[in-house]
């Protein structure tokens, strides 16, 4: 559990509270090639309603990833989808992301690509 912006009544008091897990370190020790992540953030500020963030991702080979997400109680935001890739090459790592993000009726969805290199 957390505490953001804890001063004086000037500022708006949030608990934040998250929980994280790796499913597969309940499962069978075949499946060490993959893990599925469950992630839930709750927040409760002081200054607007309690809101909650429900995220998952499942990865394989320690290359692919495919996520999923969804945001609780927004006026605009809700569901996330996206993919990714990352590998080694000759001492380089590669990782490529993409993320797709649902926006309500007023704005058309949001895509995000994301390239990396790094030694």
């Amino acid at each position: 559990m957390a505490t953001q912006n804890l001063a004086t009544r000037l500022l708006p008091l949030t608990f934040r509270l998250v929980v994280a897990t790796d499913v597969m370190d309940f499962l069978s020790s075949d499946l060490s090639d993959h893990s599925l992540i469950v992630a839930l953030e709750m927040l409760h500020p002081r200054d607007y309603s309690e809101r909650l963030h429900l995220g998952a991702e499942y990865q394989f080979l320690k290359a692919f990833a495919f996520r999923a997400g969804y945001k609780f109680n927004y006026d605009e935001e809700g569901l996330t989808l996206g993919a990714g890739f990352e590998r080694e090459f000759i001492r380089l790592k590669l990782r490529v992301d993409y993320a797709w993000s649902e926006f309500g009726d007023v704005f058309d969805p949001v895509q995000r690509f994301t390239f990396g290199l790094s030694l």
